[in-house]
């Protein structure tokens, strides 16, 4: 069976999640993460996908490193643009 890729949308909500509180930092790291190696696998080349979702996977499967942690306000607009149709 095929596996779905992630959506913007689907990205969006994970963010507004963990904002809200409800899904821990591991959690969405480990979420990105998940998602961008199954974009990788289906597409050959995550690079070939849409290059915001890829860019906004590739920051939050780092999220639980304070190095590379994107402040609240950056991931509230992804979350906000993400949410376009």
């Amino acid at each position: 069976m095929k596996q779905q890729l992630v959506t913007r949308a689907e990205v969006a909500a994970q963010i507004r999640a963990w904002l809200a509180g409800t899904i821990d930092t591991v959690t969405l790291a480990g979420w990105a993460f998940d998602q961008f190696y199954a974009l990788e696998l289906a597409v050959g080349d995550a690079e070939t996908a849409d290059p915001e979702l890829v860019a906004a996977l590739d920051s939050l499967l780092f999220l639980d490193q304070a190095a590379w942690q994107p402040s609240h306000e950056e991931l509230r607009a992804l979350a906000a643009r993400f949410e376009q149709p």
